[in-house]
């Protein structure tokens, strides 16, 4: 007889109790059977809200605190999913489940507010829970709220405990923050009614312009732009202005948001990369060629280490804004301030496609030493790729010369890795038998 756990899942999500038991009869070691989640089928239940077949599963004799690889238990789910009557049954019969955190810290009230029924916290409201609790990111429930966009749920948070608008989570984001990166209008507007600061800035000196740029949200950056200009000119993190965060984020659409500023779109971060260099770095293909298009002048700036755009694009990877770039008149200096060329950078980020790309289009490069007098070799030991160092060997460069320094900052690479990486160092001795 074939053996389908997923038919008893559903039957307890639907709480389907003559399946579940004809199902428990056939084959009873699947009581104690858990998914890639680590739920146990009464998780499934509480998924479902199912009151029977909680019941059921636990006189079969499965154990209802048994927890998902996150740490989550049956009480958690079922307020995840908003399953009132269940929730309110939990915490009569089980109350060692309300006082379960998971693994990030999360209390029940943390899942109810993710998922953001209000009939649900209600309950949490009569057994006197502490809302100002934070997760280990600093989260709070009104955090969580407008990050998922509950919108009736951070309502109800704000009129009942209005104190929470103004505390502060993960890297001191306000309420304002987490709506902005979640990409929520109705429930940013709801916030400002309510008097939130939304020229607060994190540790990390973002402002909400900043995430919402950085997060690709159109419709919040195009809401903060209509009452709040001023955030336009503030800048964060590596003096990074909005534009930057909106190509490190690659929609199009925002840069043309805020374009409006046209200094601000100009600016250069602490170590003079460009937004240029930014949506290269970040393998956003349409931003590079947008920015191209309307500032092809910022083609020729060099940001950190004399870096060109063609450096950054070696860094993210993608083969396709290396060959756009290819299209255009690069600067003359190709070497960075270290004389570290794309190919040594490409090995040293283990981009495979790119260190092929190079090969082919710019062989030149493979015998070009770098910073120490360093090989393409040395930078693929040091980011730890056995292929790329392959690849650098079916492309006909000679190691011989630096084999016993190439194998050595391979042996350091492989120290952080795990003992199978250790043990294919030895490819390097055969790589250069003939020594």
């Amino acid at each position: 007889m074939e053996y389908h756990i997923s038919e008893c899942l559903v039957a307890c999500q639907n709480g389907d109790r003559t399946r579940i038991q004809q199902f428990l009869d056939k084959f009873p070691f699947a009581l104690h059977h858990t998914d890639s989640r680590g739920w146990i089928l009464a998780h499934h239940a509480a998924a479902g809200g199912s009151q029977v077949t909680i019941k059921q599963l636990c006189k079969a004799g499965l154990d209802l605190h048994t927890r998902d690889m996150y740490g989550a238990n049956i009480l958690h789910i079922a307020c995840l999913y908003g399953r009132v009557d269940l929730v309110k049954y939990l915490l009569k019969k089980y109350p060692k489940l309300y006082i379960q955190y998971d693994c990030y810290s999360w209390k029940s009230a943390h899942f109810a507010a993710q998922g953001g029924s209000v009939d649900t916290m209600k309950l949490f409201v009569e057994t006197d829970t502490d809302f100002t609790l934070k997760d280990q990111y600093g989260a709070n429930v009104l955090h969580l709220a407008c990050g998922f966009g509950r919108y009736e749920l951070a309502e109800f948070l704000l009129l009942e405990f209005p104190e929470l608008l103004h505390e502060v989570g993960e890297n001191n984001g306000t309420a304002a923050h987490y709506a902005a990166q979640g990409g929520y209008v109705q429930v940013m507007e709801l916030l400002v009614q309510h008097g939130v600061n939304m020229n607060s800035r994190t540790i990390h000196n973002m402002n909400v312009l900043h995430i919402a740029c950085q997060h690709r949200n159109v419709d919040v950056v195009r809401y903060i732009l209509k009452f709040n200009t001023t955030l336009l000119g503030q800048s964060g993190l590596y003096n990074w202005s909005a534009a930057h965060f909106a190509a490190q984020g690659g929609s199009v659409d925002v840069l043309k948001l805020i374009a409006v500023d046209v200094q601000m779109v100009r600016k250069r971060s602490i170590a003079g990369e460009n937004i240029l260099h930014i949506a290269c770095l970040y393998g956003h293909y349409d931003m590079v060629k947008h920015i191209l298009t309307l500032y092809p002048d910022m083609l020729y700036e060099l940001g950190k280490y004399y870096w060109s755009a063609s450096h950054y694009a070696a860094q993210g990877g993608n083969v396709r804004i290396m060959e756009l770039l290819g299209q255009y008149k690069l600067p003359k200096k190709t070497s960075s301030s270290k004389n570290v060329n794309e190919l040594h950078i490409a090995c040293r980020y283990g981009h495979e496609n790119m260190v092929q790309y190079l090969l082919d289009v710019k062989p030149s490069l493979a015998n070009e030493k770098g910073e120490y007098g360093w090989t393409a070799y040395h930078y693929a030991a040091l980011g730890g790729s056995l292929r790329i160092i392959r690849m650098l060997a079916e492309s006909g460069l000679d190691i011989r010369h630096e084999y016993e320094s190439v194998k050595k900052v391979l042996e350091i690479a492989s120290v952080h890795r795990d003992k199978e990486f250790e043990k294919n160092v030895k490819f390097i001795v055969e790589l250069t038998a003939c020594v």
